[in-house]
């Protein structure tokens, strides 16, 4: 069924019945725009909330079918909290809207927050088992596409200060805290505000439509943020007030959509680059473009569909995780792995890591904890069959008796997946690598001019009958996944050099399909793993988390002390990577010439703009554990510093990062390892 006929089937939003069903996903958005969606004021009743919920319904399912995200309307699932808000015949406003969901199809839950802040739901329409047992599973935790919060009793003062009953609020913020995070990466909360306002109280001047939507933004992003959203989480400052009903000079009722970021970005990291607000507005906007944020059904579908739980990606995601990962240069996709399959791995490394050290010490007499107090000074580029460290604090590390334990185990369970073959991501590196066989349209810029539109072009290449080949109809294949690794980040590592893991194979077109992606898995959410007993435990000791680290939710920021890796956006195309790293012929190409500068990076810009230019597009995801990213390894990118202040030694400050080389079938990567000494006995 398409969208237009899922959408018609559901209906008007009139209970009466009169209205004409929408017959187009065109009608759904033209009646959004021209009735709903825009900001309404009203000089009724403020218990004809009616055309309020119309504004909601109709602004999430359009959002939903524009979007193409999931399977449609019948796989999202809507969670509605508690309200004493009555609107027309006295119906409390959570039935309105719950109500004109349902009739979409949308799977809609009643969220029940007793006294004692414990959280339950229950289905609104019908009976779910499958779904509340899942959600009970998951700590009633990233379980709903959308939310709706309803706040009140609070005046509002011509500054947009809200001063309210501090009992009435504080009662009220754990459950709101508790509904926020209840809602996916990429989820919406729509915001129902009561208020009261005093008659000097109006926020713009009504003739002036600049002032008019600037304040509107201002106000949106300065009352979201004083009832918790916080602006590192939710994308306040698009926040869009879909609906505004004033019953008189003194009440009103505002509703704001916000939506949950999908990723958030290290913003205390490299903190020799200015964080300018365009700057970070930018690199936000590039991390929605770039994340893949599963939606409650894709999460749901894996608990009860396989045994082993491995999350597969829907085709519209898969879809946009090609599309960023071919463009962009690097895709995220976020809890694509139980962290029940990640962190045995991550604490396997970590013990080989700690076993090493002790062996290069003994026998080597070389203190990979403190490399700077070495004699050798030569000592410190440490190559083995099993491990590397080719900069202070920073090693990569392929192999070793407790990872060769792990694995055994592994492999005596065949139904045990491996991570670097999860069906999603060899999809989605496998339509990276053929793009052709991705029907992108005949006006793709790579296919202008040529007679057979691109999803046809696969076709000529004759030569894959031979050795034994099935022809250009046969299904390209899969990438050569490479056994794991791990990059394993210590206390006092700085910023890695900026570099690219591989060269272009051709220089004459300025990009082509990679022939090689990185597939890297967070191991380690912040410093430790965000658990607050372990704090307790440590005796009253220094808090080795960032302040910034938490939001009031509980929520993460990304703000980390243990670092990442950035990433130059765009850089795998040679024209961007010259643009920012060579001198430019044309004197007149920067207009504010500067002198010579090589950064903290080990890079030469030889301007101001060029500089500025560099900086602005370094993206910092900031992951957690089962977290996937994959980059296209032409990209220029570096590992961010490990400032933790744990002290020598103490794995809960080390930054494990597990790692999978994929590649075409065809390419093979000149390093090699296996010639080297073993640091490990066999």
């Amino acid at each position: 069924m398409d969208v237009a006929d899922e959408w018609g089937m559901f209906g008007s939003d009139d209970d009466s019945g009169d209205d004409d069903e929408f017959s187009s996903i065109a009608e759904v958005q033209d009646d959004a725009n021209n009735n709903s969606i825009k900001m309404c004021s009203y000089n009724s009743n403020i218990s004809s909330l009616t055309q309020a919920a119309d504004a909601s319904a109709l602004y999430v399912t359009k959002t939903w079918l524009t979007e193409g995200s999931g399977a449609g309307l019948t796989t999202k699932y809507f969670g509605a909290s508690q309200s004493n808000l009555k609107g027309e015949n006295d119906e409390n406003i959570i039935n309105l809207v719950s109500k004109k969901m349902s009739l979409r199809g949308i799977n809609v839950f009643t969220l029940d927050l007793d006294s004692k802040e414990h959280i339950s739901i229950s289905s609104f329409k019908g009976n779910q088992p499958n779904y509340l047992h899942y959600a009970e599973q998951q700590n009633f935790l990233r379980i709903f596409d959308a939310c709706i919060i309803v706040e009140y009793d609070s005046l509002l003062t011509s500054s947009c200060d809200v001063t309210s009953n501090n009992e009435t609020k504080n009662k009220w913020s754990k459950k709101s805290s508790k509904i926020r995070r209840s809602v996916v990466p990429g989820g919406i909360i729509l915001f129902f505000l009561l208020s009261t306002v005093t008659e000097s109280s109006s926020l713009v001047d009504e003739n002036d439509s600049v002032q008019n939507e600037s304040s509107k933004t201002a106000y949106n992003e300065k009352i979201l943020q004083q009832y918790g959203f916080h602006p590192s989480v939710w994308d306040i400052s698009n926040a869009l007030q879909i609906y505004e009903i004033n019953s008189s000079q003194t009440t009103k009722l505002n509703v704001i959509s916000v939506r949950k970021r999908g990723c958030p970005v290290n913003q205390i990291s490299c903190e020799w680059k200015e964080n300018r607000k365009d700057w970070i507005q930018y690199e936000q906007g590039i991390m929605e473009q770039a994340t893949v944020p599963l939606s409650a059904h894709e999460r749901l579908s894996a608990s009860i569909s396989s045994s082993d739980s491995i999350r597969t990606l829907s085709d519209p995601s898969i879809q946009k995780a090609t599309h960023a990962l071919s463009t962009l240069g690097f895709c995220v996709i976020r809890d694509l792995y139980s962290p029940n399959d990640v962190l045995p791995l991550a604490d396997a490394a970590c013990n080989d890591l700690k076993e090493a050290i002790e062996i290069l010490k003994q026998e080597n007499h070389l203190d990979l904890l403190h490399p700077s107090i070495t004699n050798d000074d030569d000592a410190i580029a440490v190559s083995y069959k099993e491990l590397a460290m080719r900069e202070d604090l920073r090693v990569d590390l392929r192999d070793g008796p407790s990872i060769r334990k792990k694995r055994q185990q592994n492999e005596q369970y065949k139904d045990t997946f491996h991570i670097q073959t999860h069906p999603s991501v060899s999809k989605i590196v496998t339509n990276t690598f053929h793009p052709t066989r991705i029907a992108q349209g005949r006006n793709h810029p790579q296919n202008q001019g040529q007679k057979l539109g691109d999803s046809e072009l696969y076709r000529g290449n004759f030569g894959l009958w031979n050795f034994n080949g099935l022809g250009p109809d046969a299904s390209p294949p899969p990438p050569t996944a490479h056994p794991i690794g791990f990059v394993i980040s210590m206390p006092g590592c700085a910023c890695q050099a900026i570099h690219a893991d591989t060269p272009h194979l051709f220089e004459n077109v300025d990009t082509i399909p990679p022939h090689y992606v990185n597939l890297f898995v967070p191991s380690r959410n912040g410093d430790y793993n965000q658990n607050e007993k372990e704090n307790i435990e440590l005796g009253g000791e220094e808090t080795f988390f960032s302040e910034e680290e938490k939001d009031s939710d509980g929520e993460f920021t990304g703000n980390t002390l243990i670092g990442g890796t950035a990433f130059i956006v765009e850089s795998h195309r040679l024209s961007i990577c010259a643009t920012l790293t060579t001198e430019p012929k044309n004197s007149n190409f920067y207009t504010n010439n500067a002198e010579t500068t090589t950064d903290g990076l080990g890079l030469t810009t030889y301007s101001k703009e060029q500089r500025e230019e560099m900086y602005k597009r370094i993206i910092r995801p900031s992951l957690c554990v089962g977290d996937a990213l994959l980059f296209d390894c032409r990209i220029l990118h570096f590992g961010l510093a490990n400032r933790s202040k744990r002290k020598d030694g103490d794995v809960r400050g080390w930054r494990p990062l597990l790692y999978a080389n994929l590649t075409t079938s065809w390419f093979s990567d000149p390093k090699n390892w296996n010639d080297r000494q073993c640091l490990f006995p066999e």
